[in-house]
């Protein structure tokens, strides 16, 4: 069964989005990430350039978490110092 569209708090419009993610900065940056092809999925209402546009807070919330690098030193050792550790005992 599909979810309406109206399900309070899931579907967001481009200002809504940008009121509460303000990483996204303005809806016309929001709007230049969709041209480009690198924001959020979203739905469009239809394909003509007036049709309204909505984001899933789970695309949000996906795509943010796809784009967050950890800090180095969380991540545990590094590949070129456990590389510089094996060599150590191997006398190369």
């Amino acid at each position: 069964m599909r979810e309406k569209l109206t399900t309070a708090g899931e579907w967001l419009s481009p200002p809504e989005v940008c009121a509460e993610y303000s990483i996204f900065g303005s809806p016309a940056a929001l709007a230049e990430r969709r041209w480009r092809g690198d924001g959020p999925a979203y739905l469009k209402t239809t394909k003509s350039r007036s049709g309204r546009v909505f984001y899933r807070r789970s695309a949000i919330e996906q795509w943010l978490e796809e784009r967050t690098v950890e800090a180095a030193n969380t991540a545990g050792p590094s590949v070129a110092s456990t590389a510089l550790n094996s060599d150590a005992g191997t006398g190369e």
